[in-house]
């Protein structure tokens, strides 16, 4: 989980105008979370609610989404000639997708332990 992260996190410090790698290691982290996801629920009896590893996964999902909103935006602003914009866009989210992540595994942790989890022994 922990590099599912920090791949399209790292992305965020490659140059604006490198838009194969950005968008490459953010779809691989889509695609490796989309395979764990179709293999836990394969290995998993079929339930109607969602469960901790749906709670965990997701959000990956998100976050990845997310990094490739922002390289889209970024990359709207610098043909808009709105560098000066852009600079303060991507290093904003440098540090707001830095935090994201942390304040997740604090609720998923709170979460786990309000519902007992124990995990496996």
């Amino acid at each position: 989980s922990t590099f599912l992260v920090t791949v399209p996190y790292s992305s965020l410090y490659l140059t604006p105008t490198s838009k194969v790698p950005r968008i490459g290691m953010c779809l691989m982290t889509l695609l490796s979370v989309t395979t764990t996801i179709n293999d836990v629920k394969n290995t998993m009896p079929r339930v109607t609610y969602i469960t901790m590893a749906d709670a965990w996964l997701f959000p990956i999902i998100y976050y990845s989404f997310l990094c490739l909103f922002e390289f889209f935006l970024i990359q709207y602003l610098v043909e808009l000639e709105m560098e000066l914009t852009a600079k303060k866009i991507e290093c904003a989210a440098r540090v707001l997708f830095a935090i994201i992540p942390l304040v997740w595994i604090a609720v998923y942790s709170g979460i786990a332990y309000f519902l007992g989890y124990q995990g496996t022994a």
